[in-house]
């Protein structure tokens, strides 16, 4: 009876083991905040630059764009909207995002874009069309201009130094 409870309980070390080591190191959907795709696009043109998909990359990405609190600060939204808008815009980034249900292979939906302004450190946030379901809110109150902090624009110019 003891052999027997010894050669249970290594089968099921053994077991557990194995499902550690089986390869499936990749990051949950909540550690991913259900991002899905990115895609970079040249301001002007509109033209697709590149479509970003791998979970690494998403992963940082989703590390860097972590807004802080003092993001968003009312009192410097205009300063920061000027500023931007005499840059002029350089690039935007739409990201897409599985919906939040949990069941069903649901397709991955546009869920907001950052744009990125020329030689400034400033970006604007604007939510995807139909983000904010049951509101009828003009685009003016969902749209954000904010200060980036330094692995963001890393993170960026990662982006488009790579080929």
């Amino acid at each position: 009876m003891k052999m027997k409870g010894v050669f249970l309980g290594m089968a099921a070390g053994i077991l557990l083991t194995g499902c550690g080591l089986s390869g499936e190191d990749g990051y949950t959907r909540e550690e991913m905040q259900n991002t899905a795709r990115l895609e970079l696009y040249e301001a002007g043109s509109g033209e697709l630059l590149k479509t970003i998909e791998d979970e690494e990359t998403l992963y940082r990405y989703v590390q860097a764009a972590a807004f802080s609190d003092d993001a968003f600060e009312a009192e410097a939204e205009k300063e920061r909207k000027e500023t931007a808008e005499n840059a002029g815009e350089a690039y935007y980034l739409v990201v897409y995002r599985y919906p939040a249900a949990r069941y069903g292979d649901k397709e991955p939906e546009e869920s907001y874009r950052t744009v990125l302004y020329r030689d400034v450190n400033i970006a604007k946030l604007v939510p995807a069309a139909g983000t904010v379901k049951n509101f009828a809110l003009p685009e003016e109150l969902l749209t954000f201009y904010y200060e980036m902090p330094e692995e963001e624009s890393a993170f960026y110019e990662s982006l488009l130094s790579q080929d």
